[in-house]
């Protein structure tokens, strides 16, 4: 069976899955993959896409600005993943 982009199937199955939010399905005959730090899938993607400017995306995440990645006061994250301290006297 031919899935479509952002779907797979592991054999034996009468219809593709859809790949799952917070994974990537590239190859639509192997398992879905885990969107890494710093990015995120809303589902049925192909490919991991990057988190917004401001947040700091966990592994798996489902949305680019997640309500618990919010960047905290005296940070930035300005790549999606990485918390950076504010220099001194800067915020």
């Amino acid at each position: 069976m031919e899935c479509d982009a952002g779907e797979f199937s592991l054999g034996r199955q009468t219809a593709c899955d859809p790949c799952p939010a917070g994974y990537s399905c590239a190859n639509k005959d192997s398992e879905p993959v885990v969107c890494e730090a710093g990015f995120y899938s809303n589902g049925s993607l192909t490919a991991c896409v990057e988190c917004d400017a401001g947040y700091a995306c966990a592994e798996g995440s489902k949305s680019p600005r997640p309500a618990d990645g919010l960047c905290p006061l005296g940070y930035f994250c300005e790549d999606g993943k990485d918390l950076t301290s504010c220099p001194a006297g800067k915020w």
